[in-house]
């Protein structure tokens, strides 16, 4: 007899955006065609033809969703617990009855229905795709725009990049409470896991449940070019290293193309107005966003990813999805994102710096290059979504098994 999912995302499809929608969306339907799950997914909307609260019911990739349209201008006290959101969540537990419970990012959904789910004996898992449960900035990038090095965060520390102290400490006192709730915390990476146990979760209920990959679909052939093809996802700004691309590429010399995906589009956005100075390097071109069925002629058109991110990240999806195609990475020391790369081997792996000379090196070796025949010798090592699916149904059967014993 088939189990009951509920599954729990900020976005979802046909709104994607972000590695931690993909990734949900992808482990939901190999679970749902492959390894009957019955699922149910929350998500929410902000549509402004929609009433505060309204719900909108569809069914995408084999799971029905139910979308909640969030207000307004909730003040931060609201989104944190948030219990006309949880209020509702406890009408589709009534509804749907789910035998185990899997959040991803739930930034601005609140913490309130995992109380409630919790007093009805159901086990409630979490997978930390950033750092939204220990840090109010949720990435850890401070008020400067830069990235927090804190290993153990600090009250005292944290308490300079926040706009409000008391609530700063209700957060912190109101989310650490409520991990202590969830059955099971998994991370994409070693090191996300490393950094949330060093801040107080419990060993015992940590695992990593490392992110899949979709493989390619068709035989990823590069060829012999007299240019070097370069691309770039992480759209404008410092975090991602949109600054560093440009300082590199405005008025850089050599034979290379530089292919700059305008990611925005996913949402109904753009991001060409806020490359137009770099566009006006003929090198330079802005290419239409890719969805994951547009994947492989996307890494098919070039030979080197670029990934200089500016912070921590937990896992990388991105440079995954690159380095199964063959496709070679320059890559910051930036946490969960290399933890898949030999330096010189698949990736070139530079300092996490601001200073552009690390990037510009890296990008002028491999100009001298002729990528056509290269292939990444550690591709066996990525694992594909129904890896990452077929690890998480054992991980949901053991726990709805200790919860058939315990009730």
């Amino acid at each position: 007899m088939s189990k009951r999912l509920l599954s729990l995302n900020v976005h979802y499809s046909p709104k994607s955006f972000g590695g931690a929608t993909i990734v949900a969306e992808e482990v939901n339907a190999i679970l749902a065609d492959e390894l009957d799950w019955q699922i149910c997914v929350i998500t929410t909307d902000q549509n402004k033809d929609l009433l505060p609260y309204q719900i909108t019911r569809y069914r995408t990739k084999s799971v029905n969703v139910v979308s909640i349209n969030m207000p307004g201008g909730l003040q931060p006290e609201e989104k944190l617990v948030h219990a006309k959101f949880g209020k509702i969540v406890d009408d589709v537990l009534n509804v749907f009855r789910p035998d185990v419970v899997h959040m991803h990012a739930i930034q601005t959904m609140g913490v309130d229905f995992v109380q409630r789910m919790k007093n009805r004996g159901i086990p409630v898992v979490a997978t930390l795709h950033d750092c939204w449960w220990i840090c109010e900035r949720q990435f850890m990038i401070n008020r400067n725009g830069k990235y927090c090095f804190q290993e153990t965060l600090e009250k005292k520390i944290c308490m300079h990049c926040v706009d409000d102290h008391l609530f700063l400490d209700m957060r912190w006192n109101t989310l650490r409470s409520m991990l202590g709730q969830i059955d099971k915390c998994l991370f994409p990476s070693e090191f996300h896991m490393g950094v949330h146990m060093l801040n107080g979760i419990d060993p015992e209920k940590c695992a990593v449940n490392k992110n899949g990959v979709r493989f390619p679909d068709r035989d990823i052939k590069h060829v012999s070019s007299p240019y070097v093809r370069f691309g770039f996802i992480g759209g404008p700004g410092f975090i991602k290293g949109g600054e560093l691309i440009s300082e590199v590429f405005e008025d850089l010399e050599g034979k290379y193309k530089l292919l700059l995906v305008d990611a925005a589009q996913n949402v109904g956005q753009s991001w060409e107005n806020d490359f137009a100075d770099l566009l006006e390097n003929k090198h330079v071109k802005m290419v239409e966003a890719y969805d994951q069925d547009g994947m492989d002629d996307f890494f098919e058109s070039i030979d080197v990813l670029l990934f200089p991110s500016q912070w921590k990240e937990s896992f990388g999806l991105t440079v995954r999805e690159a380095l199964v195609r063959d496709v070679w990475v320059i890559c910051t020391q930036s946490g969960g994102t290399v933890e898949d790369m030999r330096d010189g081997e698949n990736a070139t792996v530079i300092p996490l710096s601001t200073d552009a000379s690390f990037l510009k090196k890296a990008v002028e070796d491999c100009i001298d290059r002729d990528w056509k025949n290269y292939s990444n010798p550690y591709k066996s090592d990525i694992k594909s979504y129904h890896d990452q699916a077929e690890e998480l149904h054992g991980i949901f059967m053991e726990m709805v098994s200790h919860a058939e014993v315990m009730n």
